[in-house]
């Protein structure tokens, strides 16, 4: 399992349509350039945001329809969850609440790997692409000591809402559902899908950004094929 931890970003932005907005009081002051992306398939609105050499959706994906446009199955509830037997991929909203889609949807590995749920032009990170995002933002040992991976977190991280942190990136630490229809804890961990590159017979592979007192670091894990996870997309 590789371990990297997140050190000061260099960013970089495109030239593609951008809206500065500022940080709130408890980031880091900065002022980040978005630019916009319309997933033709529902006509949702993304933010997008350059960092290093990689665009990133700077939101959650929240599609309920895969690209060729046929439904995702809705799991409304626990129970639901946990007694799903489709293999063709499902979908929940965080803690089994509507109001709660702006943060994104929960996929299981089999929603991700029809390899048709992210939008035409992107695509779910490998996991050497989520390494490559925490390389572009720098690489420390004693993350412990310096509290700069809030450079990716911000004060969303803490409030679960769409606020501003310092790179624009804003990970909403939603955590997801387990296999059994258990909401995962949130407010220290996000979890996220990567492209399954590496699987065992019941488990996929994900990144985890982990900010607990006591811990913050980004590593790779395995999730259970029926965990919900959130997605985020990087551009092709």
């Amino acid at each position: 399992m590789i371990i990297l931890m997140l050190l000061i970003p260099a960013i970089g932005f495109s030239q593609s349509e951008r809206e500065k907005t500022t940080t709130g009081e408890d980031s880091s002051p900065a002022t980040v350039n978005y630019g916009r992306f319309t997933d033709e398939r529902d006509g949702k609105v993304y933010k997008t945001v350059i960092i290093g050499e990689q665009e990133w959706m700077a939101e959650n994906l929240q599609a309920t329809l895969f690209a060729d446009k046929t439904p995702i199955k809705y799991v409304p509830n626990n129970n639901g969850w946990k007694f799903n037997r489709s293999r063709r991929g499902s979908y929940c909203w965080n803690d089994f609440k509507e109001e709660n889609g702006k943060q994104g949807a929960m996929y299981d590995w089999f929603a991700v790997n029809t390899k048709k749920l992210a939008p035409k032009g992107w695509h779910i990170p490998t996991q050497a692409e989520w390494e490559q995002l925490v390389r572009t933002v720098g690489v420390k040992k004693n993350i412990n000591e310096d509290p700069v991976m809030i450079q990716l977190e911000g004060k969303s991280y803490l409030t679960l809402t769409s606020d501003i942190d310092a790179l624009g990136f804003a990970i909403i630490p939603v955590g997801g559902v387990r296999y059994d229809g258990y909401v995962l804890p949130y407010n220290r961990v996000a979890n996220f899908w990567a492209c399954p590159q590496k699987n065992t017979d019941e488990s996929a592979e994900g990144f985890q950004f982990a900010n607990r007192k006591e811990q913050k670091k980004v590593t790779s894990a395995f999730y259970y094929f029926k965990t919900g996870l959130p997605v985020r997309c990087v551009k092709d």
